[in-house]
């Protein structure tokens, strides 16, 4: 059974209420507001990526929290060099942004 267009378009605005994003602190700096893009308190996976400067990552996370959002950093464990790295680099988030969690993969 086909759904109406105002059906329709109800089922996609409720998918998208849980629905979060993941951006590279790259991809981050093209967008000029991502209020402009997304529901406020959205989660946004934010990527470290292997040979990028950790510095980008902090910065991003700021910037979307400051923006209204939930931004988790989002390791890649080849990116990690050492367990000493990863201590570091979590207190710099916490200290500096607040995050309260993190994706580890």
């Amino acid at each position: 059974m086909a759904l109406s267009a105002a059906a329709e378009k109800q089922a996609i605005i409720d998918l998208m209420q849980k629905t979060t994003v993941e951006v590279t602190p790259g991809g981050a700096a093209k967008v000029a507001d991502f209020r402009d893009m997304l529901r406020a308190g959205c989660t946004v996976y934010v990527t470290f990526l292997p040979g990028s400067d950790f510095a980008d990552t902090v910065n991003t996370v700021r910037r979307l929290k400051d923006e209204g959002f939930n931004p988790v950093p989002h390791f890649a464990a080849r990116s990690i060099p050492s367990a000493k790295f990863l201590e570091e680099n979590l207190a710099s988030l916490q200290g500096e942004t607040g995050v309260t969690e993190g994706l580890l993969i």
